[in-house]
């Protein structure tokens, strides 16, 4: 009989040692949803070396998404516009302010800032300096 009480005592703290380690998908920490970028945003203005353009932005749409690991700063993007359409990965590198976009060849990075369901993207292009404001889309 106290052979089987050890064996029991024992198969239970290897259970419990097992079962408690296990890190469960709905604990990780959701690090994207903390940030506020997820979500559909519509360009809404764009000025290059300081002189904003005069047409209104009509058709340029970014969706950030989170990919399968919650936990992390990397998630999927699609932007679409008049004439094209790019989907890639995104990571965020929130200690500088900086979102590196992965796409196709390219490797492109900007500096942003979020407020209140606005991000702006600023970056260089052509030795150009270019700032782009977006509006979250509800």
């Amino acid at each position: 009989m106290r052979l089987f009480g050890k064996v029991l005592f024992l198969l239970a703290s290897t259970i419990f040692v097992f079962t408690g380690c296990k890190k469960k998908e709905s604990d990780q920490t959701e690090v994207l949803k903390q940030t506020g970028i997820l979500g559909y945003w519509k360009l809404e203005l764009r000025s290059i070396d300081g002189i904003a353009g005069s047409a209104v932005e009509c058709c340029d749409y970014l969706e950030f998404t989170e990919d399968n690991v919650v936990s992390d700063w990397i998630g999927v993007f699609e932007a679409t516009g008049v004439g094209y359409e790019t989907n890639g990965i995104f990571e965020i590198d929130a200690a500088v302010s900086t979102i590196q976009f992965n796409y196709e060849d390219s490797k492109k990075v900007y500096e942003y800032q979020i407020e209140e369901g606005d991000i702006t993207f600023t970056y260089m292009d052509n030795n150009q300096s270019i700032v782009e404001h977006w509006r979250k889309q509800d």
